[in-house]
């Protein structure tokens, strides 16, 4: 008894952490997508498709959770879809998450650290201004790269294991 409820607080904090990376994900996005130079029709249906991605993605990872689907030997397409396509997104969403966050810690600390010794160093040169939504775009682009390259090696390693 004790150890089925030890599985199902895990099984929570995982679910909570993933929520709480998706979420964090769609926010970093939607600024970008805001803060670009588009038409507002184009920024609305732009952030409506991330979030309805997001949204059934996050939805069939959580039906496949809650009602676990017993197949033993699945057709190709089912299994991409059903078990694949949601592994990939969540654990590249919560790789991503904890990178974008990790780089947006590092550049809080280096405005800090410039802030700080910046009396210094502004009387010697003049700063260049900088686009900062093309930066944020390029963080989010290259966290989630790399969260799916990642995963997808994990999931070739797995299926070779099968073999």
């Amino acid at each position: 008894m004790i150890h089925g409820m030890q599985f199902v607080i895990i099984r929570s904090l995982v679910l909570a952490l993933v929520a709480v990376a998706q979420i964090y994900i769609f926010i970093q996005i939607r600024q970008v997508i805001k803060s670009s130079r588009r038409s507002n029709l184009f920024k609305s249906g732009a952030i409506c498709l991330v979030g309805t991605t997001i949204g059934l993605l996050s939805a069939l990872n959580g039906y496949i959770i809650v009602r676990p689907i017993h197949w033993i030997d699945p057709p190709l397409a089912a299994q991409i879809l059903f078990f694949d396509l949601p592994a990939i997104w969540i654990f590249g969403s919560i790789f991503s998450a904890l990178f974008l966050f990790l780089i947006q810690l590092g550049s809080k600390l280096k405005k800090m650290i410039i802030r700080f010794y910046g009396a210094q160093l502004s009387s010697q040169t003049a700063l260049i201004p900088f686009n900062h939504s093309r930066r944020h775009f390029i963080q989010v682009a290259i966290g989630s790269i790399t969260a799916a390259l990642d995963t997808f090696r994990i999931w070739c390693s797995l299926c070779q294991q099968r073999l």
